[in-house]
């Protein structure tokens, strides 16, 4: 098996089986169930994907980062909790797509990852592992220009993550669009390293800050 390294850290591969772990910082922040967090987003169309490492501390249907119109509450592609599982939502108009995930993910740290491939191609994994596929068309509303963190959608925004969570990405393609590592351990702004400059701000809550990371 493969040895990876992080800067001078050795990662496990039995652990990090896709080859990478988050920054070695000690802060990751807490979500109460009324803090979200808000930023631009650069995504016009498919493909693109949303990842988080998450630490769940309530089972529910609830939001951890979505690409959202902010003047629609019926148009959102999000990753989410779903129950005590992952998930990863596809909403346009009346057109709406939930697919659930099948570990538990509570109480523990996970990674993630909705890949939003295609209208018609969504895969979400959890660990590096495939655990829901679906092929419903549904298309790419252009008016979702906001992000969402911790909530499942911009417009009137509810549905609030509780737990921790750090190291946020979405992905043009191939392409890092935005990167939010959530390591600040201070402050209630979000600062995005990708270079695109794409600061999350808090909205209505401070941010608590904690030492827990994956």
């Amino acid at each position: 098996m493969p040895v990876y390294k992080f800067g001078d850290m050795v990662i496990d591969p039995q652990k990090y089986p896709w080859g990478y772990a988050p920054f070695a910082s000690l802060w990751s922040a807490e979500f109460n169930g009324t803090l979200w967090l808000q930023a631009e987003s650069i995504i016009t169309q498919y493909p693109f994907s949303i990842e988080a490492w998450v630490k769940p501390s309530e089972s529910g249907d609830f939001g951890i980062c979505t690409i959202s119109d902010p003047n629609s509450s019926t148009s959102y592609y999000k990753i989410r909790t779903a129950g005590s599982a992952a998930g990863m939502t596809a909403r346009t108009g009346s057109t709406l797509l939930r697919l659930p995930g099948t570990s538990n993910i509570l109480h523990a740290w996970n990674h993630v990852r909705g890949v939003f491939q295609a209208d018609n191609d969504r895969e979400l994994f959890v660990n590096s592992v495939s655990e829901a596929t679906d092929e419903t068309s549904i298309n790419f509303d252009a008016n979702a220009s906001k992000v969402g963190i911790g909530t499942i959608r911009v417009a009137s925004p509810t549905w609030f993550y509780k737990g921790r969570m750090c190291d946020v990405k979405i992905w043009a393609g191939n392409t890092l669009a935005a990167h939010w590592p959530m390591d600040e351990g201070e402050g209630n702004i979000l600062y995005d390293v990708s270079g695109n400059n794409n600061n999350a701000t808090a909205q209505a809550e401070s941010i608590t800050w904690v030492e827990d990371r994956p």
